[in-house]
């Protein structure tokens, strides 16, 4: 996991550059503070300096766009473990969702939501579990649809603490997960929230 994290540490530096969601985040600050002890090893990372360089010129180009950059996340870190560890990643499964097929999930879920139920996926108590997080995707992609429904900052931290839950089982997704999450929340609500309903 440490290894992991000193090789992921930059790429999510610059994903997650404009907020303080990476440093408030409880899995960082665990994983910094034991990094501090081995900042040697921080040197074995310099000949993915190149590919650091391609991810920041990535990033910069699609900044504003929530779809491309979850895209982004999803691409980066699927490819990821699948060349740290292909074995892990057949056995675990690890085949991210395109964006486009987890948008297409919320919305045919609301659509049915609404024609069978007359509820809506925003709906507060109307539970939402995502048993496979990744990188977070689908929750945050979900997030981002309150936001298009117009649903208050008010009633969307309701949902985030009482209503979206997620499993992850792979630790490394799961703390890119939680850091894509509430890094999301917090560029809809303007609110630094830590999410703890992953496990």
């Amino acid at each position: 996991m440490m290894a992991q994290h000193i090789v992921v540490l930059p790429i999510l530096k610059a994903i997650f550059y404009d907020s303080n969601t990476l440093r408030n985040n409880s899995v960082y600050q665990l994983m910094d503070s034991m990094y501090k002890e081995v900042e040697f090893l921080q040197e074995q990372t310099s000949s993915l300096m190149v590919f650091y360089k391609s991810v920041k010129m990535q990033i910069k180009d699609i900044k504003d766009n929530i779809e491309a950059k979850q895209e982004l996340i999803r691409t980066l870190f699927e490819n990821f473990f699948r060349y740290v560890d292909n074995k892990l990643s057949d056995k675990n499964g690890v085949v991210y969702t395109p964006v486009e097929i987890v948008d297409f999930m919320i919305n045919s879920v609301d659509d049915i939501l609404k024609s069978e139920f007359n509820k809506s996926i925003s709906d507060i108590g109307l539970k939402v579990l995502d048993p496979f997080a990744g990188t977070g995707t689908f929750i945050s992609r979900l997030l981002n649809k309150f936001k298009r429904l117009n649903v208050s900052n008010d009633n969307i931290k309701l949902k985030y603490k009482n209503d979206i839950y997620c499993n992850e089982i792979m630790l490394m997704s799961y703390y890119i997960a939680l850091i894509n999450i509430e890094h999301t929340y917090n560029e809809i609500t303007n609110d630094e929230l830590q999410f703890t309903n992953c496990v």
